[in-house]
């Protein structure tokens, strides 16, 4: 019996990590630093299904993974909520179709420090809002949740996280980088906070399955 089409997720070194998920595309880490995440390269030659997209729940979850082992992540008397959002967002963005991204309004990736990016959320098309059950629920389902949380007080910070989605359910349901990072319960990430909730927009598309790619010449 053929094997189930993986996704496959190269790091900086070359090294591979296979997940069957039914998806035969290929992620690279692109960036560094507080900034590195996966990005969407296409397909590995696997032809079992020829109608396979890029699974989401896959990438979003290795995705938060990747920030969990990010040292760069770490809290060092400043925090990183912000940019380990975006990571997601970034690697989420890399698969959508690019005219959906260049509306107006429909950004994926959601700029600025965590107390900037809830008005952001707000006013894209690429996030609807909602309540903390239709947030869990749509991370159950492997979609991109995002929590956030806006400080009052000038000139402090806010904070912002992914909801776990895949097989970190089990480890907590928030993916939380900030003062302390892993994978946490919301009150244990955002304590009593008065925190919105947004999922992406189930309108949006991933991208058509692009021409083959040669696995080794990606490395």
């Amino acid at each position: 019996m053929m094997a189930v089409p993986p996704s496959t997720f190269i790091d900086e070194k070359g090294n591979t990590k296979h997940v069957e998920d039914g998806s035969n595309a290929i992620y690279i880490v692109k960036g560094s630093g507080t900034s590195k995440h996966y990005e969407y390269l296409g397909y590995s030659g696997y032809d079992t299904d020829p109608g396979a997209a890029p699974n989401l729940k896959t990438l979003i979850q290795e995705s938060q993974n990747l920030n969990a082992s990010n040292p760069s992540l770490v809290p060092d008397g400043q925090t990183y909520c912000n940019f380990a959002t975006q990571n997601v967002m970034k690697a989420v963005e890399s698969t959508i179709e690019p005219v959906f991204s260049m509306n107006k309004n429909n950004d994926v990736v959601i700029n600025g420090r965590a107390n900037d990016m809830a008005p952001k959320l707000d006013a894209s098309g690429a996030y609807i809002a909602t309540d903390k059950a239709g947030a869990l629920d749509a991370a159950k389902s492997g979609n991109l949740a995002v929590m956030s949380y806006v400080n009052p007080q000038p000139g402090k910070s806010g904070h912002v996280a992914t909801l776990s989605v895949g097989d970190n359910l089990s480890k907590g349901p928030v993916a939380n980088i900030g003062g302390s990072n892993g994978f946490k319960s919301i009150s244990k990430s955002f304590g009593n906070l008065p925190v919105k909730y947004y999922i992406l927009n189930p309108n949006v598309q991933t991208k058509d399955k692009p021409s083959t790619l040669s696995f080794n010449n990606q490395l």
